[in-house]
């Protein structure tokens, strides 16, 4: 069967440098055969993956949330790296298909991955999902690559970002200037609602773009500068 995907693109994924981080193992019997899945296409793109991992390849990287799980290419990536810690990790991974949760179990199982993976089935901005991921964190890293609408990407920073400690790195795909064509509602997708976000709290949150042509990606990074201050409310004794 040949892939979907061009030979400069399979190249780029077995070439990556996330495939110097993961097993032999893992990378043949499970992100191999992934490469050739009909799907593959909608995928994080190497570079991006590879920006991602090494962050994970960081000792204090404990704990990983991916909004966005797809067939599970990402992940396999990410849970390899975090069961190689000393300390192995744990991947909390979302997404609100039934078909795609399939496939990415099958594939977590034929990496012997699935003991440092949590699958969660549902819409990552649900309170059935935000009680259920709560349950795991706090996360170290959080991966974002879900709906690419500014509407949907300012929800996911109010809800996740709100709640996150300062340590939480937060990378979202899709962030590039082209990207902006991916938001059918014309509000300027994932790079505008970040830029809406760090414009509301400049003093707290810093944002980063990697992207050409200085990266061969379309990746942002939130971090923050410190704790943000949010509305609590008063509480009289």
């Amino acid at each position: 069967m040949e892939p979907l995907l061009t030979t400069e693109q399979l190249n780029a994924y077995l070439t990556a440098p996330y495939s110097q981080w993961v097993r032999m193992k893992t990378r043949s019997d499970a992100l191999i055969p992934m490469l050739y899945d009909s799907e593959i296409i909608g995928a994080t793109d190497a570079d991006s993956l590879s920006l991602v991992a090494m962050r994970c390849l960081f000792p204090d990287c404990q704990r990983v949330l991916q909004l966005g799980t797809y067939i599970g290419f990402s992940a396999v990536v990410l849970a390899d790296i975090l069961a190689q810690h000393k300390l192995p990790g744990l991947l909390v991974t979302v997404d609100n298909s039934e078909v795609h949760l399939q496939k990415a179990q099958h594939f977590l199982e034929v990496a012997d991955l699935l003991s440092r993976v949590v699958i969660l089935k549902g819409d990552d901005l649900s309170s059935q999902i935000r009680e259920q991921t709560a349950l795991y964190g706090p996360f170290d890293l959080v991966y974002v690559d879900t709906l690419h609408t500014h509407d949907h990407t300012l929800d996911i920073l109010e809800t996740y970002v709100a709640q996150a400690p300062p340590q939480t790195v937060f990378f979202f795909h899709d962030a590039g200037i082209k990207q902006i064509a991916l938001d059918a509602t014309g509000k300027g997708g994932v790079r505008r609602a970040l830029q809406d976000w760090c414009a509301a709290y400049p003093a707290t949150h810093q944002l980063a773009f990697f992207e050409p042509p200085a990266w061969n990606t379309y990746l942002a990074m939130l971090t923050q500068k410190e704790r943000a201050e949010y509305p609590v409310p008063k509480v009289t004794l």
